[in-house]
């Protein structure tokens, strides 16, 4: 038995490939809904993860930036007022912090913090981050630096969730709104495409902007004139083209329209 996502996956590469000519979006606007709402689901999911490898370089570049950007402080320190009668642990089965201000013991976790030095375990040998004056950013910035890099790693399933939603919603907008668009266009033009249909070329030729957008989002942020522009003029070849050919195919076959 095929698995179902594996099922979707394979034919998310195969409309992909498809959604490259916009000769075939006549046939592409009458795919099942279902198979075309998980085509978004898929090329946004793949399109985030191409973001985070296109940003590597930054990240594993952030302790030696975050170094440059506390060198630039003449002084920087935090205080905290904690005083724990028993061990605190965010996360009960794999602890990423452990705090114990009651003793000088450190316990198994990301980052232990006592009540006199603060120690991070990355597996290996424990790094003492500082002791006693470990609120002081810039004596210790080395090691305040690295734990900003091991931070932005931990945090990815997070970050990449939160991008994941904030996109496919952006760009289901998009979506709603430029098929709205060539309906409202189509009603002067009268291919007599159906709105579904619209809805469909709209998600299909969605892959123009957003394999570039979210590429370059790490290091141009987020673009939106230019990409909108160059979705909606291929978005207008591409239902021009359904609606020319649909209009031949009614033509061959009027009993279809009547139907």
């Amino acid at each position: 038995m095929v698995d179902p996502v594996q099922k979707n996956i394979c034919r998310f590469y195969q409309r992909f490939g498809s959604s490259l000519n916009p000769k075939n979006y006549a046939n592409l606007s009458q795919q099942p809904g279902w198979d075309t709402l998980w085509y978004v689901i898929i090329l946004v999911a793949l399109a985030v993860l191409l973001c985070f490898i296109t940003a590597l370089p930054a990240i594993i570049n952030m302790p030696s930036y975050m170094y440059e950007q506390l060198s630039s402080f003449e002084t920087l320190e935090f205080t905290i007022n904690a005083k724990t009668t028993e061990p605190v642990f965010i996360t009960n089965n794999y602890p990423i912090v452990a705090i114990d201000t009651s003793s000088s013991i450190t316990h198994n976790a990301l980052f232990s913090i006592t009540k006199d030095h603060l120690e991070m375990n990355l597996g290996s040998d424990p790094v003492v981050v500082g002791t006693m004056g470990y609120n002081n950013l810039l004596e210790n910035r080395v090691n305040y630096a690295n734990i900003f890099g091991v931070l932005s790693l931990l945090f990815f399933p997070v970050i990449y969730l939160v991008l994941f939603i904030i996109f496919t919603f952006k760009y289901l907008v998009i979506i709603f709104i430029t098929a709205l668009f060539g309906f409202i266009i189509d009603l002067i033009i009268d291919f007599r495409l159906s709105f579904s249909s619209f809805l469909k070329i709209a998600i299909y030729s969605l892959w123009i902007i957003v394999i570039p957008e979210l590429i370059l989002l790490p290091y141009l942020g987020v673009i939106i004139y230019p990409t909108i522009v160059i979705y909606v003029l291929f978005f207008i070849v591409c239902y021009v083209v359904a609606g020319i050919a649909v209009a031949k195919e009614q033509k061959r076959h009027p009993q279809k329209d009547s139907d």
